[in-house]
């Protein structure tokens, strides 16, 4: 092909390679292969531009391109944090309200009874302060426990309002205070039925030669209608109630 202005004709690029004629011979672990030229076109290799080298490329283009390639990997997240409480000042301290717990502060015991109450169908003694009870014992009544006490020897305890109106610190039943029964009222329904209404009603202790039983005193009801407790507990309640401390006898 002739020159084009001056210049050589561009070639083909070739490859040859030789190999010796004959049948192919097997030694040395060498495969050998028929001599003949072979000729092999080459394609230039084509190495790709960069985008961002391209010619032409809006600016635009790149940044979409890359926004695209970042929207792919996921935003970014970032641990969540609360925002730190901002500080009291003093003012604010001293304004919040303070908690009632004086309901959990146990009261101080007083120091005397103003009240004795005696509810016979539950074999209690209570002695109470301002209305409140402070102390329970538990007691034994007359070997007839139930009803009002009507004359002199029917073993009832009497039921009413009175009051503790005597101390007998040489008692036979150790120590005893002495109910103010009878009262007007029982005297004039003992004299209605034409009897003797009865008296020495005694909030007492035990015996001496019954002493050391105790509680066991409980088992049944065995006064002639005094009201019995321990000799421990009598000394409580000499020492609690004056004399002139108002006691009712419930039923």
């Amino acid at each position: 092909m002739p020159a084009v202005g001056g210049r050589p004709p561009r070639r083909a690029a070739t490859c040859e390679a030789a190999r010796p004629v004959g049948p192919a011979w097997h030694g040395g672990g060498e495969r050998r292969m028929d001599a003949h030229m072979v000729s092999v076109t080459m394609r230039p290799r084509v190495i790709p531009k960069r985008l961002s080298a391209r010619p032409g490329t809006p600016a635009a283009v790149l940044a979409l391109a890359t926004a695209l390639l970042a929207g792919c990997a996921g935003p970014a997240t970032q641990p969540r944090t609360d925002p730190e409480p901002a500080p009291e000042t003093t003012q604010e301290q001293s304004l919040r309200p303070i908690p009632d717990v004086g309901h959990l502060v146990p009261k101080p015991e007083p120091d005397e009874a103003d009240k004795v109450v005696v509810v016979k169908s539950l074999r209690q003694l209570r002695l109470l302060a301002d209305g409140e009870v402070f102390r329970t014992y538990e007691v034994s009544l007359g070997r007839e426990p139930k009803g009002d006490k009507l004359w002199e020897g029917d073993g009832r305890t009497p039921e009413g309002h009175y009051t503790l109106d005597f101390k007998n610190e040489n008692s036979d039943f150790y120590r005893s205070i002495r109910v103010s029964y009878p009262n007007q009222q029982d005297w004039r329904e003992a004299r209605a039925i034409g009897v003797h209404p009865g008296s020495n009603i005694m909030i007492h202790g035990l015996k001496p030669e019954f002493a050391d039983i105790g509680k066991g005193h409980l088992r049944q009801d065995w006064t002639e209608g005094c009201i019995a407790v321990t000799n421990r507990q009598i000394d409580e309640i000499w020492s609690l109630v004056p004399v002139g401390t108002p006691i009712e006898i419930r039923p």
